[in-house]
């Protein structure tokens, strides 16, 4: 007889275990359950994140319009968290080896194209308005020196070059597409204009620079050859 008494005391301790508690499905009562509070307060402080997480992640998914929350015990929702952190986690590093790769893949390319072409800032010149000469509005004049290093013709190159000041702070980027064939080992020269906006700092700053304290960081994108081969950076 007693044997039976342990093994009923045995039971019922292990079927009152807290974590088979179950979660409130209404997120209103959480605060005001004693006995839910009180089974929270204490499991060991991992568990009680694991859980808290769970319980925000499932009240802004019934907030978002979401179906009301789960029938799940304490220890089924810390299980269920548990898991989709692990989830989350993998998603992330894969995302992470992505991002790393890509990045790699840029570094290789920007490398490799750099080695084929160069650029050089040759000119730039601010220049006023002037009704009589047609010119509507004030603006610069820019040119660059473009040099082919490599042993084919180019039929056209993509780039940009960022302008930077003597401490190597940007002042403005100046986006190139340059359609004219660069044979190679030889240099050619493009220019073009930039309209100048007195309310950009970036434009005033670039006014007041002289050439000469200018530094230039060439950023190539695609280059087309003459024989139809082409290198780009992977976007």
């Amino acid at each position: 007889m007693r044997k039976v008494v342990v093994l009923a005391l045995v039971l019922a301790a292990a079927c009152s275990n807290p974590r088979d508690q179950k979660v409130p499905t209404d997120p209103g009562t959480w605060e005001s359950n004693e006995n839910f509070t009180k089974t929270i307060k204490e499991l060991p402080p991992e568990d009680a994140r694991l859980l808290a997480a769970w319980m925000m992640r499932m009240g802004v998914q019934q907030a978002l319009g979401g179906q009301g929350l789960p029938d799940r015990t304490i220890q089924q929702a810390i299980d269920e968290q548990k898991s989709f952190e692990v989830e989350q986690a993998a998603k992330q590093a894969k995302q992470e080896r992505l991002a790393a790769e890509v990045k790699r893949q840029r570094e290789e390319a920007i490398a490799k194209m750099n080695a084929v072409l160069t650029v050089a800032l040759t000119q730039l010149r601010f220049y006023k308005a002037d009704w009589r000469r047609d010119i509507v509005s004030d603006g610069f004049e820019i040119k660059f020196a473009l040099q082919n290093q490599s042993k084919k013709d180019l039929a056209g190159v993509k780039g940009a070059v960022t302008l930077l000041d003597m401490f190597d702070d940007p002042i403005k980027t100046v986006n190139l597409s340059v359609d004219s064939a660069i044979p190679a080992g030889k240099v050619i020269e493009w220019g073009g204009t930039m309209d100048f906006n007195q309310f950009r700092d970036e434009d005033v700053k670039l006014k007041n620079t002289p050439l000469e304290k200018i530094k230039t960081v060439w950023t190539p994108e695609l280059f087309l050859f003459a024989d139809g081969s082409r290198l780009e950076v992977p976007r």
